[in-house]
């Protein structure tokens, strides 16, 4: 806790006035758990300052100082409270300012309570601890200080103009509920004028993922009367350029479904005005990574021309027009609102016997909205990958010769400008002409700078098999606004059958001596120079004791081994660690499906069965999940409803961005139905 700092005079007139005395400087601290006690040495100093002011009785000067004492410890014993600030008391309709809640004193403490801010648009920007303790140590006098709080920063932004109120906000400090008082903010409309305009456009404003887009900024300076008509009014010397804000020119401030086609940098360095000439922009100046830009004011100024505009009063006039542009892709459907955009400052409005008349202005534009269409279901080929863009087709199969059952290597690779990265492996399986053929493994999958590969192994069933079929893959063109299909060309093979070999084939006979098909046995004798019997006899070591204690160690060991072998094996056993793992996997995941994501109600539950399966999961299609959920002993009718779920998400994934209520509710009802049913059936150890 915050401690009470007493000071005693340096100098003061005594109690008596015959005399003058110096008291020596001296610090107390006071805390709430010892505030009560007074040490042995403050009564030695107590002492000895009274000696020193020649009064007899100690305990007056120690009520002296008892009570400058209760005059802090007030101080040191504050209870918990609640303060808020804002950074700004006066702001333009539309913007925002920051709302700092302050917590002091409290050892135990909750979060704001912003719900009264009902007329206000309120965001977190974040929080941080105010905790703190130092130590101070001054001639051998030790100073504690210590301090407890906690800071709470919002972004608020109100609904209306003029003078508006920040109610009471509250939050439960140490058990007690802390209120602070309400904040008053003026809040100033744009200015109803026709000197300075902005306005945004969009083309196109509707597009497909992947489609570009270019938003503009037009800022419009009206004509200035007089000899200055010729005069562009961001090159009249003035005080301080105005603030143009755009935040969608930096990377930072864009939709995480928006990408820009080029960089930030390269939009604003060619604007920049070494002159002083322009606007500022962005506060790019202490804000951005430019190196260049170290001079006190940085201007941007693009190449002007004039434009004629209807005014309030319904007559024409001729504007200066500013442009600044930008240009972005969509990576997923859905509606997409740009940032607003606002410019205040000091312009140039009139002329005045022959002097410019400046004025201060703030003007905004509302948020550009982008349409993003989603892939049209109507009419989409069963080819179809889900890559919207051009994209190119390339298959490659080794070797071209083998025999049958051995294995073959085919790389499917797409290449393009599209949504390459979120294709789909095509499913060979599913073509009659291929699962005839040729028995085949799940493919593999590997992006690439511009593309994504999958390979795939595979053997074929027998000799008949004299090329790889033709394939075809679709995507979707945004500018037909149709599918295309790719085809690739059949590939030739030369398929053996594998041979086989009699026992003649193994047999190899030394040179000179006639080839025979038939094994044959040498019978000339054990010694062919020696006929006698004595010569006869065992040489051979005697192996039965040795191989008795021999097998009896080696078998010990082997059965040791295998043992500690096995129980490794069952605790490191990847498949085994999967199936165990995979109810709770699948439930973490299916844990998000609350922002409405239909790909994570489809990954929970393909990756459920194929943890379970132990199969890779990437790939897996709804009819592949439901035959490998049979397989594994699920009922038929859970499977249907496992097929039917995922098969409603592979709809959603390009009808629109967000799946319904009861998607949601049914994928986490058949995740329920699966884990009770793999765990029924042992298949979860």
């Amino acid at each position: 806790m915050g401690a009470a700092v007493l000071k005693t005079l340096s100098g003061c007139t005594s109690l008596t006035s015959s005399a003058r005395f110096h008291l020596p400087v001296e610090t107390a601290i006071i805390r709430r758990q010892d505030a009560s006690h007074v040490s042995a040495t403050h009564s030695r100093h107590l002492a000895t300052f009274a000696a020193r002011l020649g009064i007899a009785s100690v305990g007056f000067v120690a009520a002296l100082f008892a009570a400058a004492m209760l005059s802090v410890i007030p101080s040191a014993l504050e209870a918990a409270s609640l303060t808020v600030a804002l950074d700004r008391d006066e702001i333009y309709e539309g913007e925002s300012v920051q709302l700092i809640v302050t917590i002091r004193d409290a050892q135990d403490y909750e979060p704001p309570d912003l719900s009264a801010l009902t007329d206000f648009q309120v965001g977190s920007l974040g929080d941080r601890s105010m905790n703190a303790s130092s130590v101070i140590i001054i001639n051998g006098r030790r100073t504690d200080n210590h301090q407890l709080g906690h800071k709470y920063f919002y972004k608020v932004t109100p609904n209306t103009t003029g003078l508006v109120t920040l109610p009471s906000i509250s939050a439960i400090g140490d058990g007690e509920r802390l209120t602070s008082e309400p904040i008053a903010l003026r809040v100033k409309p744009a200015d109803s004028q026709d000197a300075v305009r902005l306005e945004v456009r969009v083309e196109p404003s509707t597009v497909y993922p992947t489609q570009p887009f270019t938003v503009t900024v037009h800022l419009l300076l009206r004509e200035l009367p007089g000899e200055y008509a010729s005069n562009n009014p961001l090159q009249i010397k003035q005080r301080e350029p105005p603030r143009l804000e755009i935040p969608w020119l930096q990377d930072e401030n864009l939709p995480a479904t928006v990408v820009p086609t080029d960089e930030w940098k390269s939009v604003v360095e060619p604007l920049l005005n070494a002159k002083g000439w322009g606007v500022q922009l962005n506060n790019f100046q202490s804000d951005s990574g430019f190196s260049i830009f170290q001079r006190q004011v940085t201007t941007f100024l693009p190449k002007a021309d004039k434009t004629a505009r209807t005014l309030q009063n319904d007559e024409n006039a001729e504007y200066w027009r500013y442009s600044f542009r930008r240009t972005f892709v969509a990576r997923s459907s859905g509606t997409i609102d740009m940032s607003r955009v606002e410019i205040k400052g000091d312009f140039v409005t009139d002329v005045a016997r022959k002097r410019p008349v400046t004025e201060r202005i703030y003007a905004f534009a509302a948020p550009a909205e982008i349409r993003v269409k989603a892939v049209p279901v109507d009419g989409r080929p069963k080819s179809y990958l889900g890559v919207v863009g051009p994209c190119q087709l390339e298959i490659e199969l080794t070797p071209r010769a083998s025999n049958v059952g051995d294995p073959l290597t085919l790389t499917f690779s797409l290449q393009g400008e599209g949504t390459v990265h979120d294709a789909r492996a095509p499913d060979l399986a599913q073509l009659p002409e291929i699962a005839e053929r040729f028995r085949l493994r799940e493919p593999t999958s590997e992006l690439t700078e511009n593309g994504q590969v999958f390979t795939y192994s595979l053997r074929a069933l027998d000799e008949a098999v004299d090329a790889f079929p033709s394939i075809e893959a679709a995507y979707f063109d945004v500018d037909r606004e149709s599918f295309v299909a790719l085809r690739t060309d059949p590939i030739p093979l030369e398929i053996r059958r594998a041979e086989k070999l009699d026992r003649g084939a193994i047999v190899s006979s030394s040179a000179g001596v006639k080839e025979s098909a038939n094994l044959e046995t040498a019978i000339e004798g054990i010694f062919a120079n020696d006929s006698a019997l004595n010569s006869l006899r065992n040489d051979a070591p005697r192996l039965g004791p040795w191989a008795v204690r021999w097998g009896g160690m080696l078998g010990a060991y082997g059965l040791v081994t295998f043992f500690v072998r096995r129980q490794r094996e069952l605790r490191s056993d990847p498949a085994r660690l999967r199936r165990r793992q995979a109810a709770e996997s699948a439930r973490s995941i299916m844990g998000k499906a609350q922002d409405g994501r239909f790909d994570v109600i489809h990954d929970s539950l393909v990756g459920l069965v194929a943890d379970v399966a132990d199969l890779p999961a990437e790939g897996l299609t709804p009819r592949e999940t439901y035959e490998q959920a049979v397989e594994l002993g699920i009922e038929p009718a859970l499977a249907e409803r496992l097929r039917e779920v995922l098969e409603q998400c592979d709809a959603q994934r390009y009808a629109r961005s967000t799946t319904t209520d009861d998607l949601t509710q049914a994928g986490r009802r058949t995740l329920d139905e699966l884990i009770c049913a793999f765990g029924a059936l042992q298949q979860l150890k």
